[in-house]
């Protein structure tokens, strides 16, 4: 079967290519849900109609505030698909600052999870310009049912053609000097992201990767989620990181690589235990960034999980990481 460069620039069809060659594999495991690519491609398309018809449209802001969860990846591009921009906040974040963001974002629509629903109704209350929200997993005066929104909708959505630098996603730095800051995202720099990132560290079709860290930071959404979407690979998604819940799913799941940060490798070097209970060998590479990684901690990775260990550096700002890719030059206490 011949497949064509696809036609659309809209960086919401990441995982076109897969949905076509493989539409019965297995994308997204999390718990006892499983999703294949053709099922994550029908909910995409619902999310999308779903919010076309709550009057969603070009340049529109949908707030995400989302723990790991698969209804994150379908809405995250769904929100995209409709040419709408996609706002995922960090949920650790005070309500003053999510109803900053939801307010300096000017989001019309928030989608939120029921774990963080007290969070939601802060917004709604606190933000005026956001005119619904939808809750998954939960209940809340006001939201609407995020399942029972989407059930009301069919497949066939069509996805709007958009330019190279129309804007996907906004996403908030920190804000550790001051207010969170939004970075606009274009589809073109979201596309050369994870098309370079597979080729950075020569993915394929069979990798595995294993998300801990949350998906509204660049580090799981850049460096595992959307190189597996574009190559055609499979995630599996934990909640959150806790260090020996991670180990007994490296063992479960089988990952091929992880992204995460140094103090997580700590966290889990320092579970012997769980360690030696768990078979943890399945592991081709390993990449660590976001904060600088001493070279003894890279070099006790290395030990304990036997792979190579990718040092990364990367900013929300830039849409991207720095590191040396697998097959160039590797110095320890650099990142290329």
């Amino acid at each position: 079967m011949t497949v064509e460069k696809h036609p659309s620039r809209n960086f919401g069809e990441l995982f076109w290519r897969p949905v076509l060659l493989y539409p019965d594999k297995v994308v997204i495991e999390q718990g006892d849900v499983s999703l294949t690519y053709a099922e994550l491609e029908a909910r995409t398309q619902q999310v999308a109609t779903a919010l076309s018809r709550l009057g969603i449209g070009r340049d529109d802001k949908v707030m995400l505030l989302m723990t790991n969860d698969y209804r994150f990846v379908e809405s995250l591009f769904g929100i995209i698909r409709i040419g709408a921009v996609a706002v995922p906040a960090n949920i650790k974040l005070g309500n003053d600052n999510l109803i900053f963001i939801a307010e300096h974002s000017d989001s019309r629509i928030l989608i939120a999870h029921g774990e963080l629903a007290d969070k939601a109704q802060a917004i709604r209350e606190g933000a005026a310009n956001i005119e619904h929200a939808l809750l998954v997993d939960g209940e809340m005066p006001g939201m609407l049912d995020y399942e029972a929104t989407l059930a009301a909708e069919q497949e066939g959505f069509t996805t709007a053609q958009v330019a190279d630098n129309d804007v996907a996603m906004m996403m908030y730095t920190s804000g550790s000097t001051g207010r969170p800051k939004g970075c606009l995202l274009s589809h073109a720099s979201k596309w050369w992201t994870a098309r370079s990132g597979v080729r950075a560290m020569m993915n394929v079709q069979s990798d595995r990767a294993l998300i801990v860290g949350p998906l509204y930071h660049a580090n799981a959404l850049w460096g595992s989620l959307m190189p597996m979407l574009y190559v055609g690979g499979s995630a599996a998604i934990l909640p959150d990181f806790a260090a020996v819940p991670v180990i007994e799913a490296i063992d479960r799941y089988k990952p091929s690589f992880m992204s995460g940060t140094p103090s997580m490798y700590s966290l889990m070097l320092s579970e012997r235990e769980a360690l030696q209970t768990n078979d943890v060998t399945s592991f081709e590479y390993l990449s660590c960034g976001s904060a600088p990684v001493p070279e003894e901690l890279m070099q006790e990775i290395n030990r304990v999980f036997g792979c190579e260990v990718i040092e990364s550096y990367g900013l929300t700002e830039a849409g991207a990481n720095v590191l040396s890719p697998r097959w160039g030059i590797k110095k320890l206490g650099s990142c290329g």
